[in-house]
Formats: C-alpha cells, structure tokens, sequence
C-alpha cells in the first residue's frame, strides 16, 4: 500500500462539520484515510450523511460515514485494517482478527441489511447459477438508489483494546435465532456469524435489533506496557499547566508514565513557542483556563502538522474531544484515565508521530528519485536546437509535444538523420507508469542509439523486437511508430502496432488516415512487421501521437476516439505552421479533458 503518493480527497460543494473530510468514491475515501482524517464522510451529499456523526467523545480514533456502494470494495477492509493499524499500534494477531471481522460484517451490514439481499441470497443458493444471478442483482442495487444508503464505522481507544462499532440502515435481523442456526448444514447464508463468534469470542455484540455490530481487537497488552517506555523516556515533553498551581501536578503525572525531559509552562504563549523544540505537547485540560486552548491552537495544525498533542483532562469537556477530532495528531486522556492508560496514549501517539515521519521521509525520498528519473527522460528526448537544426537541414517544418502523467511516464519519442535526404521519427508507449515504464525508455534509447543509421523501418522493428522481448517482463510491451522520411520527394515508409493511425492533412483540409495496426514490440520472440509507404507532398501536415490524445476520458464522459480527433484536426486551418497547428490541436483538448491525464501524451507534427 502506498498511502503517501495516493491524491488528495475530492472536496464536495455542500456543506459539512469543520474538520470532516468529504469525498465522492472509494479512492477518495482510502486518500482521507491515508491523511489521518478521523471524521470521513462518503457520498453526494455531505448535510445528509453528516447527521449520523457522533457526539465528539463517541470515537477518538475514526468516525466513517459512508455510502453503501463506496464502502463494497473487496480492498476496503484491508486498507481500512492498514490505516487503523498505523494509528493504534495493533498487536500482531489482531490484525489478521479486525481485517477478517471488517470484511464479514461490512458484507452484512451492506448487503443484508441496507439492501435487504439475504432473502434473495437464501432462494438462489441452491440454484446453478446462484452466484452470478446473485451479484447481478448485487451489482444493480448498488447501482440505484439503494446505493446511496449509508453505513457507520465508529472506531475507539480504550486501556488495550480498538472498539469498534458498525450500524446499518436496514430492517435488522433476529440476531440469536441466525446465529443458533448458523453451524447447521442448510446455513447456507449465515455460517459468517457463527465464525465472527468463534473468531471475536464475546466482543461480539449486537444493539439496535441486529442493525449495529460492536467487536473489539487487543492494541497493546498491559503487560507490555513496560517495554513501550523507551519513546517517553527519550522524547521532549513539552506542557501547558492551566494554572501556575497545577504544573506540579502535571509534571508528577508526566514523571509517572515514565517522561524523563519534560518542561511545563504556565503561559500558553510560552508552551506554544517552544512547541517547535518538542516531541510531544501536553496540554491541561482541567483548569479554568481551558476555553482560551482553542483559541491559541488555532494555528497549530499549520504550523506544526505532525506534532502530536495531548489533552490529559479526566474532567474534559466536550470541546477537547472536538479539538482531537479535527486535528489528527492529537488525543484526549479523558474520564477513567489512569495513569496507565494516560502512559499508552502518549507512547502511542510518539508513535504514530514516528511513523508518520518516516513516511514523509521516504515520500520525500522517493519524489527526489522521481525528479532524477524525469528529468532524465527529458534530456532523452530531442532538445529544441536539435529539432530546429533538422528543420533547417531538410527544409520542413517540425512541432513536438511531451507530457508524461502524474507518475514516471512511458512514452518515449526521437527523430534522427539517417542520411542527405532522410529523416527517421520513432514514437514508442510502453505499458504501464511509474519505474518500470520509465526504466524501459532507457532501455530503448541505448537500443536505437545503435539502429539509426538503418534506413529500413521493418528491419529496425524486428530488431527492437527481438531485443526488447528478452528485456521485459512477462505482458509487457511497447506500442510503436517508426517512420522515415524523404524530405525531397516526401514518400516515407513505416512501420507501426497498437497505435493509433497516423494523420495526414492535405493543403485544402482533408484528413487522410494511415493505419497503424499490428503487432506491438516485445510481446512475442519473433515480429515480421508490415511495411507501408505513404506520401507528404508539399503544404501537408502528418501528425503522429500517442493513444492519449484519443482514448483520455473529457469532462462530459466522453473521449476524442479517432473520429473525433480527425474531427478537430481538419478543422485546424492547413496554412498554419506544423508547431502552430499542434499547439491550436492541444489547445483544444487542453480546454475539455479531465484533468490530471491518465496517460503520457506524446504529440509530433510534421510539415513539408
């Protein structure tokens, strides 16, 4: 899982509680996860879903409240399990117990009780075809309305364990007759309850008629509480007692727990400006004083983002809970606090704080290799003296246009001389993004680095081919175009797979397509490419690109395909200059499509 290079939330027009992030679809709701958001709110409408809220005290580590269809995910128990673990320090065997309990119960909650499907289920079982009859039916009332139903997910620290809390909308079912039945051979649709039983032991409950499941999973045993000591003992502790009487007070209660560098202050302005020198705040939350904290807080999510805080207040008002909810470093030792418990919230958050900079380190890490990496791709490809040293040479007019996506890119583009009156143009898409992609246009570079001076597409083809089938992995390949070019009498030769066609416009504006079908490079040991001839005369613009430009989804849902990018191509005046034409084409597809691209764009224009 790579939770640090996921997006950010996608942000609703409507309204919600300060704090709460909103999103629109599964990925979304995994990149709020992933940001330590500890109220997420999934689907259209945020006013609507933001009524199932608790009161701030309900949950301290994450609030969930989500439509039905987000939630359907096979991959949404594992992230979910993935990002509590990274928060609460779960011991080793409860991951596997919450991952398997989450999966069985958000199945329940969706499919039996918001969309009412175990009816259904039970009266397919038998039948042949239960299985796809059955998921159609699933995946239809996802689909509709009922889809829109939400679900809750409560999560809450105690001593040692997660409670977790799961409540439905639907009708609830008889939870001891289901269960009392659920070891029988004709259960067919309720053996998952008796396992959870079997599984969770007596943390399985069930409230509300069966419509909420409550469970809970071992975080940190009190046995192990001695060994956990090392973070306090060596972290700076940095406190702000509410009153000058009460810092000897918190200071004993520090010590208690096993902080050894610990400094309390009595003024608020004071804590907060050695804050940047701490590893950890503490703040009183018992004192009189306690109102003022949120005013003086008020910038500490911007300016220390990662500083975990701690609001020791056994007294806590409700507004300390609503302070820790909207702001993911931070926790509350509130009502019942011992001071075992106040010692298990401290270490916990040094370490999440531990864990979240580690990530940021290795993301930062990583970013500076993918700079590295893409600004060597560039330096690949042909700098702008060199295209316009090869215009003036051979007396045509040449435009190129790179974009690689948000990842490492796979497109790779070059043109080359390849003799008085020859200029040959490569345009190659690798499959995939990211390193792979990347490492493998390095590879093709060096390989036709000594392929140039052949003039014949079909033998460089087969023989990038050959070389690139021992080089990639298994299912990987590369889409292609190999062109040359006579810039006297414009007759080229080419040789293409897997592209899309390739474009000619003549002077007067008509659009000519040149297939570009067959085989791509690397898929099989052998290749026999398939030779084809074409003509450019004068005045007429042959456009070559990658599958972007046609296949990238626009803002209404549609894409260009082919049809619609000779579409706008023709409408481009053909008087224009090759670069102008292609930049009036980007233009146009700048304007409408969907933003960030899928894909790497590759776009190159070439006019006599």
């Amino acid at each position: 899982m790579n939770h640090p290079l996921r997006p950010p939330v996608t942000l609703l027009a409507n309204t919600a509680p300060s704090g709460v992030s909103i999103c629109t679809d599964a990925e979304g709701l995994l990149s709020a996860l992933s940001s330590g958001a500890k109220q997420v709110l999934g689907g259209v409408s945020a006013h609507e879903l933001s009524a199932m809220l608790p009161i701030p005290h309900a949950t301290d580590v994450l609030h969930v409240v989500a439509e039905c269809r987000i939630l359907h995910s096979p991959h949404m128990a594992a992230e979910l399990t993935q990002a509590l673990h990274l928060r609460v320090q779960m011991v080793a065997e409860s991951h596997p117990i919450l991952r398997i309990a989450l999966a069985e119960l958000l199945q329940n909650a969706i499919e039996h009780g918001n969309l009412g499907l175990g009816l259904t289920r039970h009266q397919q079982v038998n039948t042949t075809t239960w299985f796809e009859t059955y998921h159609a039916t699933l995946n239809a009332a996802l689909a509709g309305p009922l889809g829109r139903i939400p679900v809750r997910l409560s999560f809450r620290v105690t001593e040692n364990t997660l409670q977790i809390e799961i409540e439905d909308r639907g009708l609830g079912f008889r939870v001891r007759e289901i269960i009392a039945r659920s070891g029988g051979p004709s259960a067919a649709t309720g053996r998952g309850l008796g396992l959870l039983q079997k599984l969770l032991g007596g943390s399985l409950t069930y409230a509300a008629g069966g419509r909420i499941a409550q469970f809970s999973v071992l975080i940190k045993p009190q046995s192990m509480a001695r060994a956990t000591l090392a973070l306090r003992e060596q972290k700076r502790v940095v406190a702000w007692a509410s009153t000058p009487a009460r810092a000897p007070l918190l200071e004993r209660a520090l010590r208690s727990v096993g902080c050894k560098h610990i400094q309390v202050f009595s003024s608020l302005k004071d804590t907060l400006a050695q804050a940047s020198n701490a590893h950890v705040l503490v703040l009183d939350g018992d004192g009189p004083n306690f109102a003022s904290l949120g005013y003086g807080l008020a910038d500490l999510p911007r300016t220390a983002p990662q500083l975990p805080v701690l609001i020791w207040a056994p007294r806590a008002p409700e507004t300390a809970f609503t302070m820790a909810l909207n702001h993911p470093c931070m926790d509350v030792a509130a009502a019942g606090c011992s001071f075992n418990e106040l010692g298990l919230r401290l270490e916990r958050l040094l370490q999440n704080a531990s864990a979240t900079q580690s990530h940021t380190q290795l993301q930062a890490a990583q970013q500076q290799e993918v700079e590295r990496t893409r600004n060597f791709q560039r330096d690949m490809l042909p700098k702008a003296s060199k295209i316009a040293h090869l215009s003036q040479s051979h007396n045509v007019q040449l435009g190129a246009y790179y974009q690689g996506c948000e990842t490492l890119a796979g497109d790779y583009w070059n043109a080359h001389e390849v003799g008085p009156q020859h200029l040959a143009f490569a345009l190659m898409d690798f499959t995939g993004h990211g390193v792979r992609a990347a490492l493998n246009t390095v590879q093709l570079h060096a390989l036709l680095k000594n392929e140039w001076n052949t003039a014949d597409p079909a033998d460089i083809a087969a023989s990038l081919n050959a070389s690139l089938h021992k080089l990639l992995g298994a299912g990987c390949f590369a889409t292609y175009v190999y062109l040359v070019l006579n810039t006297k009498t414009g007759a080229f030769t080419y040789c293409a797979g897997g592209t899309p066609a390739l474009l000619v416009k003549s002077s007067n504006g008509i659009v000519k397509e040149y297939a570009a079908n067959g085989l791509p490079l690397g898929l099989t040991a052998k290749l026999t490419p398939q030779l084809r001839t074409g003509e450019l005369k004068k005045g007429e613009t042959l456009l070559m690109y990658s599958d972007a430009l046609t296949d990238a989804p626009h803002t209404n849902g549609q894409r260009w395909e082919q049809a619609g990018l000779t579409r706008v191509w023709q409408q481009i005046p053909a008087a224009m200059q090759a670069r102008n034409a292609m930049q009036a084409l980007l233009e146009v597809f700048h304007k409408t499509v969907a933003l960030p691209l899928p894909d790497d764009l590759t776009v190159l224009a070439v006019k006599r």
